[in-house]
């Protein structure tokens, strides 16, 4: 089942994302979109890859799974 993260900073502000692990199984994806989800930032994302989003959303859709041991850790900030 996919699953979906969200974020939106205040008009105006971009987002940065570095994912520091990214353990997929095969079969499944990590996409990062901007652009209200209109616009692939990275698929996949690489790892200590510095990201920035062209306006102020980001999704993160993600088919990984906690059952296969599927690991995905980013952090974000506001620029």
């Amino acid at each position: 089942m996919e699953q979906c993260v969200s974020v939106t900073v205040p008009a105006g502000s971009k987002i940065q994302i570095t994912c520091t692990s990214i353990n997929v199984s095969t079969g499944t994806y990590v996409t990062i979109l901007d652009l209200a989800g209109t616009s692939v930032v990275a698929n996949p994302p690489i790892i200590n890859t510095a990201y920035t989003t062209a306006d102020n959303t980001m999704i993160i859709k993600s088919l990984a799974s906690s059952a296969n041991a599927d690991q995905l850790c980013c952090n974000w900030i506001t620029v």
